[in-house]
């Protein structure tokens, strides 16, 4: 049996086309002022672009292989760290193994059950040639029995321990069950990964993902008007806007066109895609604080207008509604806010090492800037910052009688 069968990924791709298109078709239709002529130019331009953008089922089925082994394996080590923790001064490291284990297994179980259910449910009737398609069924089977074993064996352990060890043993399961309830989260970041790795987000032309995505917005807040004021609505359309924002952030397409002397036109193409994800997320903060039919109507043409200039590749136009402030990349404004506390902590650590600082005098500073840096980050006023600091000033440094 082949790690992937091309039939297979033919007919897979075929379908997924065929699919795409109908989406796309009936997409179409619900958008509002579009003659025939227009609306068949915009459905061939948008299918292409997805065409362009989307993922190969090949590649999907590598990153998937690939994003659960990497998730197991990192839970794994998450979990191997908890237990190194658990057995310090009080041994029994293999029961805590076997423990946390099980518990990261029945996490996982939960998180995943429905999946679970739906890859069993298509074993019965094997319709995979490939190992690859067979790895989700293969996986699920391997997991429940797992964790019945695990479990039960976890279990037994559990009766074998004293007091103490109960104890450290309850938080060590509770933290393996955290692990692994949040499955869907891991193997998300390794996806990611692999296909940002290989130049799905940001391919030669990254703007074809915007097109979709922002197309589809709109055709669904079209269609849905009627419920504008639904959480689900809502939360359905911001959650698209806030990944593509996300993409087009990441973007790198012109750091593989340029060389790293030539770091001003990848300053200016990083602030161009700046620019257009600050452009998404404005729209959607506004959805989640749409009041009216009116409102929500007039952001859903200023969705469809940002589609027919992607469509006819007018970026003048969308460039044209950018915010008036200029934009502040994400690692300046962290920068900015971290900036006094590291430096405050920097001080704590090296002013008492200085030649002629008692040990005293230099343990109260220390504890003194680090609070001050503790402070800097927290979202308190002026008078409390002052108040907190000129307590710790009297209680370390004492003013002699």
């Amino acid at each position: 049996m082949r790690f992937i069968d091309r039939e297979e990924i033919l007919q897979q791709e075929i379908s997924g086309l065929r699919s795409a298109a109908a989406g796309i078709r009936r997409a179409c239709d619900d958008l509002p002022d579009l003659d025939a002529a227009e609306r068949r130019q915009l459905r061939n331009t948008v299918f292409t672009a997805w065409v362009r953008w989307r993922i190969p089922k090949a590649q999907q089925q590598v990153a998937m292989a690939a994003s659960t082994l990497l998730a197991a394996l990192s839970m794994m080590v998450a979990i191997g760290v908890a237990c190194l923790a658990a057995a310090v001064d009080r041994g029994q490291i293999e029961s805590y193994a076997v423990i946390l284990f099980a518990a990261l297994c029945w996490g996982v179980t939960i998180n995943r059950w429905e999946i679970i259910r739906v890859n069993l449910s298509r074993s019965r009737r094997p319709t995979h040639r490939s190992l690859a398609g067979s790895f989700p069924a293969v996986v699920s089977f391997l997991l429940l029995l797992t964790s019945g074993v695990a479990g039960g064996l976890g279990i037994w352990l559990l009766t074998r321990l004293g007091a103490g060890q109960l104890l450290v043993a309850s938080a060590g399961v509770l933290f393996a069950l955290c692990v692994g309830l949040g499955t869907g989260l891991w193997m998300r970041l390794w996806i990611d990964a692999i296909h940002h790795r290989y130049k799905h987000v940001d391919r030669e032309r990254p703007l074809d993902g915007a097109l979709y995505i922002l197309f589809m917005v709109s055709a669904r807040s079209y269609a849905l008007s009627s419920f504008w004021w639904h959480k689900d609505v809502l939360r359905s359309s911001r959650q698209h806007l806030t990944h593509l924002a996300t993409d087009l952030r990441r973007a790198s397409v012109v750091h593989r066109r340029t060389s790293v002397k030539e770091w001003a036109v990848r300053r200016q193409g990083r602030l161009d895609n700046a620019v257009l994800a600050e452009l998404v997320e404005r729209h959607s903060s506004e959805l989640a604080r749409v009041r009216t039919a009116t409102e929500y109507r007039r952001l859903c043409d200023s969705l469809f207008s940002g589609v027919r200039s992607l469509a006819a590749e007018d970026l003048e136009e969308l460039f044209a509604h950018q915010a008036a402030e200029p934009v502040v990349p994400r690692a300046s404004r962290l920068l900015q806010r971290f900036l006094p506390a590291i430096v405050l902590v920097t001080a704590s650590l090296l002013i008492p090492l200085l030649p002629g600082v008692a040990a005293q005098t230099g343990d109260g500073v220390r504890w003194l800037l680090l609070m001050t840096a503790l402070l800097s980050l927290a979202p308190a006023n002026d008078l409390m910052s002052g108040t907190v600091r000129a307590a710790l000033d009297k209680s370390l440094f004492p003013s002699k009688p």
